[in-house]
């Protein structure tokens, strides 16, 4: 077994209840003029353009990640159900690997958080060494969670994504081969069947260098979770999409078997459908070489 096998010892439906009741004056003032100050950041939500499809976002080194202000006029009913849904996430995880959430106000899209520091990719931590710390992470996210929390499981999410590759594929202008798409969509239809709510945890869902900060005592803590209730392998399989072209990445598929103890082909195939998913989006939103790599990666490693 390996070091990061541990689930959190605590009853699932902990910190469970819904956040829709949270959010009194302070916060709203708060939003009104949001600060960071005393540890406490205000963080008015939007969902930046790669968020969904894993695209690591182009930044300028030294800015730190934040959510920008939007107005009510811009409010579309996905924005409050995926904010509903980080807010359950980050009350389960209580500030255990993800950043402490300490108030909600969904009516205003706001949250109330923890101040952290600077991300792994400010940092430029070493990739071996970013993996370890966003398994640190993970592990302490990883946690039972009651089946009547409304979040997504990982059937749905494998079948969401499995529609999703063909419509980019499509969109992309057949950005490579079918047998990729193929190759791709197989993988997350047995991820789909193969889902077991005994062994579902929370999971955080996008584990990439830009959602770790850095915290006072120098662990990194998780932003912006996905919110899956889903299989371990399902957030090793992000690690899987990331640092296209840096190493071989059966490689890294041991390492993160042996290090979790976590079933390897399991972590495959959600690192295949997570690869061609995000680098068939990095393509359409011209986000190169990063898109170009994740693809050459999938046609490399697909079978024949």
């Amino acid at each position: 077994m390996g070091r990061y096998t541990s689930r959190r010892d605590r009853d699932p439906g902990d910190a469970a209840e819904s956040p829709d009741g949270c959010g009194g004056d302070r916060l709203a003032r708060r939003v009104a003029r949001p600060r960071r100050r005393d540890g406490i950041a205000v963080v008015a939500h939007h969902r930046p353009l790669t968020r969904r499809f894993g695209g690591e976002r182009p930044r300028r080194r030294g800015h730190n990640k934040r959510r920008c202000r939007r107005g009510p006029q811009d409010r579309t009913p996905s924005d409050h159900a995926d904010l509903t849904h980080e807010a359950v996430a980050l009350r389960l995880a209580d500030g255990e690997g993800c950043v402490r959430l300490f108030d909600a106000d969904l009516e205003r899209r706001a949250l109330l958080l923890e101040r952290l520091g600077p991300s792994m990719y400010d940092l430029d931590v070493p990739r071996r060494r970013r993996h370890e710390l966003l398994l640190d992470a993970a592990a302490l996210v990883w946690r039972p969670v009651d089946p009547a929390v409304p979040l997504q499981h990982g059937a749905q999410r494998a079948r969401w994504m499995a529609a999703r590759l063909e419509q980019l594929w499509i969109q992309s202008g057949r950005a490579y081969t079918e047998r990729v798409l193929r190759d791709a969509v197989g993988c997350a239809e047995r991820r789909a069947a193969a889902h077991d709510d005994e062994r579902a945890v929370l999971c955080h869902g996008d584990l990439h260098e830009l959602n770790a900060l850095q915290a006072d005592d120098g662990s990194f803590k998780l932003i912006d979770p996905e919110s899956v209730v889903a299989e371990r392998e399902f957030d090793l399989g992000v690690i899987m999409r990331n640092a296209p072209g840096e190493d071989d990445l059966h490689d890294r598929a041991d390492w993160l078997a042996s290090a979790t103890g976590c079933d390897r082909t399991a972590i495959w195939e959600w690192g295949t459908a997570e690869r061609v998913m995000s680098g068939l989006w990095c393509r359409l939103i011209d986000f190169q070489p990063h898109g170009d790599r994740q693809l050459a990666d999938a046609e490399r490693f697909c079978p024949t």
